[in-house]
């Protein structure tokens, strides 16, 4: 007699428990439960937020290097990109942040390098299309992308992950950065609505 034959003829009360069990568990399974924190961020980042900021932008004609066609991904430095048309000669980050505080240039290890964030746009600027409108920002290792999404969003809206990015402003000016954590009244769950031009600003005089 086979094998499972066997086995269904001498327990046939446990097999058909286990298949019950199985059944049961297999009904309540909710994937949602077991993804990860980043991959529901990833969605929500990609599915609601991305197509929000498109809308924002082309209904206030606002244009930034980092959402343009023209910027591509250079080999030179890590995390890098660079201007295809040249109105920019040197590579720089997406965005601020610590993960890119390696200096790029060795002679000029002391002044910060602007990121496409804060660079001006040219009239070569071609408005990436909808649904790969933050690409520039992704990146094949996952951490990283994630990253740069919450700083994409911290600069816009002035919060992340329902905090003040004050990790930005520490990252790029660290004196800045104390100066916001000493006024009065300062509350970490509160938008910052002054970052992006408080980080313009440190990056203009640097």
């Amino acid at each position: 007699m086979p094998t499972w034959n066997l086995l269904q003829y001498i327990m046939p009360g446990r097999i058909h428990q286990s298949i019950r069990t199985l059944r049961s568990t297999l009904t309540k399974f909710n994937p949602a439960s077991v993804l990860s924190d980043d991959w529901r961020y990833k969605r929500y980042f990609v599915k609601e937020y991305q197509p929000q900021l498109y809308q924002q932008h082309t209904k206030k004609h606002f244009a930034n290097c980092i959402f343009c066609a023209n910027l591509a991904k250079s080999s030179c430095h890590k995390y890098c990109f660079k201007c295809a048309v040249g109105t920019y000669i040197r590579c720089s980050p997406v965005l601020p942040g610590a993960i890119y505080k390696e200096p790029l240039y060795p002679l000029e290890s002391e002044s910060l390098v602007t990121p496409w964030y804060y660079r001006k746009p040219c009239y070569h600027f071609r408005r990436l299309a909808p649904d790969k409108y933050c690409k520039n920002i992704y990146s094949l290792f996952s951490s990283i992308g994630i990253y740069n999404m919450e700083i994409l969003e911290g600069l816009e809206k002035g919060l992340c992950s329902g905090q003040k990015p004050c990790h930005i402003c520490s990252s790029v000016n660290y004196e800045l950065y104390r100066e916001c954590l000493n006024q009065r009244g300062f509350n970490t769950s509160t938008a910052c609505h002054i970052i992006k031009d408080k980080l313009k600003m440190a990056y203009e005089s640097s």
